[in-house]
């Protein structure tokens, strides 16, 4: 009798840490089927504990096996360089913290996913807009339609997802 390989699966959640709103999604990935989403939300300009707080209910109400950051530090870095941010970059690196604190906290691992690679994950451009890749999230995911901050979320949980390499892979959903 052949023996069959666990199905390998887990549940991410994934924090877009914008300038004017916080997008987080909660996802069960499996590397076979379809994603089921199990939950998003926005917060409009949420304050720096605020997110935090938010971050750190969404660790604990969903139990991931990874939380996923939006990776932005890089681009950031290079703008107020520039003189080109409008200030808002304490606000990102606060929520990134806070996500990546909630994380080590609820002692769950945590990766850093750039916009590139989230967007190649769902086969859009790197340089796409959030029409782009809200039609290819609600497409994957079944839906009529998702908010921009929404869908940024569910990239940034589904390329984690792709990227981490890790014993998380065993999980199945929360019940």
């Amino acid at each position: 009798m052949a023996s069959v390989a666990p199905k390998r699966a887990m549940l991410v959640v994934g924090v877009d840490p914008g300038v004017a709103n916080l997008g987080l999604s909660a996802l069960f990935y499996t590397r076979t089927e379809v994603p089921v989403l199990l939950a998003t939300s926005r917060i409009k300009s949420p304050e720096p504990f605020e997110a935090a707080r938010e971050v750190a209910r969404w660790v604990s109400k969903y139990d991931p096996a990874l939380v996923a950051v939006e990776d932005v530090l890089g681009p950031m870095v290079g703008a107020t360089r520039s003189g080109k941010t409008n200030g808002g970059a304490l606000g990102i690196l606060a929520a990134m913290g806070a996500a990546v604190g909630a994380a080590e906290f609820a002692s769950i691992a945590s990766v850093g996913v750039t916009p590139a690679f989230w967007k190649s994950c769902l086969g859009v451009g790197s340089a796409a807009k959030a029409p782009q890749y809200q039609r290819a999230v609600a497409a994957l995911l079944g839906l009529d339609t998702i908010g921009p901050d929404q869908a940024a979320a569910v990239g940034v949980a589904l390329g984690g997802a792709r990227k981490f390499r890790g014993p998380a892979f065993t999980q199945g959903p929360k019940e």
